[in-house]
């Protein structure tokens, strides 16, 4: 009787872990509110999705913040991919057929008639957005030992 029931709990504990094996990287693998931004992008990645982003603009601390659920599975990852980004004023651009960028959305003009200060303010957004065109880069001052062959440089 006691190896009966031994062979049924390990029967039981097989399929268990058959079930786990099978669903759980299904299941773990789900893109879920809450989960962070990078997280959620790998997850699309595993799923086909080929992306490239910077950790500079899909920063640590952006978690998906819309409502991914089971239904959603079956829509394509990019099209995922745009929602969650999206209320972080992210977006995907392709760079070349099957390829994605994470990039920022493209801003929509401000309202005609609005506050000088409120205009004032986005220009300054503006202008702290814009992208870096000159690097200065500058030597360090060194000492250099007058034996040394690159002395006589």
């Amino acid at each position: 009787m006691l190896a009966f029931r031994m062979h049924a709990a390990c029967r039981h504990l097989a399929t268990l872990i058959s079930a786990l094996l099978l669903l759980g990287p299904h299941l773990a693998g789900a893109v879920t509110q809450g989960q962070s931004l990078t997280a959620a992008l790998e997850e699309l990645r595993s799923r086909g999705l080929r992306l490239i982003f910077s950790s500079g603009l899909v920063r640590p601390d952006l978690t998906v913040n819309v409502a991914v659920g089971p239904a959603d599975e079956a829509e394509p990852p990019e099209d995922t991919a745009r929602r969650i980004l999206a209320p972080h004023g992210l977006t995907l651009e392709p760079v070349r057929a099957g390829l994605y960028s994470v990039v920022k959305m493209a801003r929509a003009p401000a309202p005609a008639g609005g506050s000088a200060q409120a205009a004032k303010a986005a220009a300054g957004a503006e202008d702290a957005n814009e992208p870096l065109y000159e690097v200065g880069v500058y030597a360090s001052r060194y000492l250099i030992d007058e034996e040394s062959p690159a002395a006589s440089l």
